[in-house]
């Protein structure tokens, strides 16, 4: 049972935390009232742009009638539209003078002449405005948001209309948003480096212990914290101790159930291998009683060879002490080894390898083994008959997605029918497609110089 750790242990903590919270809080109350004048501000300015411009606007026409009522001409149809053009390109050109605002011209209250809007933004409001702005409001709102301000001129009979888009009239609000968050965010950093700075050394010493400690045990060697501080830290170090303590001695528990299943698993393979042997015993005694008939006595022979090499495989993961795998260089030259012992070839027939690293693991070893025993078995029976030298090539790779084997010679090879491991092909070929339908791959074979023998499956 832990102690408590007294409240005053805590106290500047708690202080600390406390004074921080109010200057978030003051500063968060401080920004939202910034936030109001500033989009009041914006309103105001907004409400004036338009009145600016709307003003503006219906002074470029103003102009142009002057100037036609001056030169007499109100009555010249193509002045008077020449006149109108002007006037419109003034408009379009008006915008540029603003931040926001946009100008809309509609003609009898149902025409649009101009806008400087984009298509999506035009309301339906827009349209049947009345001749005179109401008085009561600074802006009129549409129902799309978009906020406009008017003027009529009765010569052409134009609504002159100046509108800035919902989007662009909350510019200030976005503007206070980002404010308030860049503000958060320095107090957030100076609340850390506060925090930083006041439990630098309470802190930050005892958890790099812990850290040191902790990478100490994850290598192995259990060791304690050693501190013994009265705070909220020396509650997590003597919590921690006390797990290194559980720790030893599930450890040592472990490592002796670990000990005592290896010397397990020794002993299945090292009595597995001797009761093969003692097959293998058993099928010699039995050969030597039919030794007069050559086709059973073959028989014998080759089942022997078979449970030799599963014998053998035993053999290598009892001697290595990894049982779950076997390392393919010492497979494949024991392997080679005892079945070209069993022939006493001597140096007749040579065998080279080419082997990538790595191990297989147990149930593919075996399948393997069984299928190099029958393939090695036929090339040393047939492939080199009246005491022909020769060379047997013995390759094994890790591809992406599968692994190769391949087993070549350069002896007198054989016929395709007897290769396919179907009708009259002998109980070996019949057993090698087996196999490899065993390990889910495939085998190619070519008889064209010698017998080459490649078979493929997934790793």
């Amino acid at each position: 049972m832990y102690n408590r750790v007294p409240w005053c242990k805590s106290i500047t903590f708690n202080i600390l935390i406390i004074v921080n919270l109010l200057v978030i809080g003051g500063t968060i109350l401080f920004t939202q009232l910034a936030s109001k004048r500033i989009i009041v501000y914006f309103d105001q300015r907004n409400t004036a742009d338009l009145q600016l411009a709307a003003t503006m606007g219906i002074q470029h026409c103003e102009d142009r009638f002057e100037e036609l009522l001056h030169l007499r001409l109100s009555d010249d149809q193509p002045m008077v539209q020449s006149m109108r053009a002007d006037a419109l390109n003034s408009l379009r050109q008006l915008p540029e003078e603003f931040a926001f605002v946009e100008i809309v011209v509609v003609e009898n209250g149902n025409q649009l002449v101009l806008s400087t809007l984009e298509e999506a933004e035009i309301d339906p409001g827009l349209y049947n405005l009345p001749k005179k702005f109401p008085d009561e409001t600074p802006v009129y709102r549409l129902d799309n948001g978009l906020q406009i301000k008017w003027v009529y001129f009765p010569f052409w009979r134009w609504h002159i209309i100046a509108a800035i888009s919902a989007e662009n009239a909350f510019v200030p609000i976005a503007f206070v948003q980002h404010t308030i968050f860049y503000i958060l965010l320095g107090i957030l950093v100076v609340f850390s480096l506060s925090l930083a700075l006041v439990f630098n050394r309470r802190l930050r010493r005892p958890l790099k212990r812990m850290a040191l400690t902790a990478d100490e045990i994850k290598n192995g060697r259990m060791l304690k914290t050693g501190i013994k501080q009265r705070d909220e830290i020396g509650i997590v170090a003597e919590a921690f101790d006390e797990m290194v303590d559980g720790l030893s001695g599930s450890m040592t528990k472990l490592k002796e159930t670990a000990e005592q299943k290896n010397l397990l698993l020794m002993e299945v393979h090292h009595r597995v291998r001797n009761n093969l042997n003692v097959i293998i015993s058993l099928l010699n005694l039995r050969a030597a009683a039919v030794s007069d008939n050559e086709e059973i006595e073959k028989a014998f022979e080759d089942s022997k060879n078979r449970i030799m090499t599963m014998a053998m495989i035993h053999g290598q993961l009892y001697d290595s002490g990894d049982f779950g795998s076997l390392d393919i260089n010492v497979f494949f030259s024991d392997l080679t080894g005892m079945i070209k012992g069993i022939y006493d070839l001597s140096d007749r027939i040579k065998i080279e390898y080419r082997l990538d690293p790595g191990r297989l693991e147990l149930d593919r070893a075996v399948t393997l083994g069984l299928l190099v025993n029958e393939i090695l078995t036929n090339a040393f029976k047939y492939a080199f008959p009246d005491e022909q030298e020769g060379c047997i090539y013995i390759s094994f790779r890790f591809l992406e997605e599968v692994s190769v084997l391949e087993i070549s010679d350069n002896g007198i090879g054989a016929e395709p029918d007897v290769l396919t491991g179907e009708g009259g092909a002998s109980l070996g070929m019949k057993l090698i497609h087996q196999l490899v339908i065993q390990l889910q791959g495939n085998i190619e074979i070519d008889s064209a110089r010698g017998v080459a023998i490649k078979i493929s499956f997934p790793l």
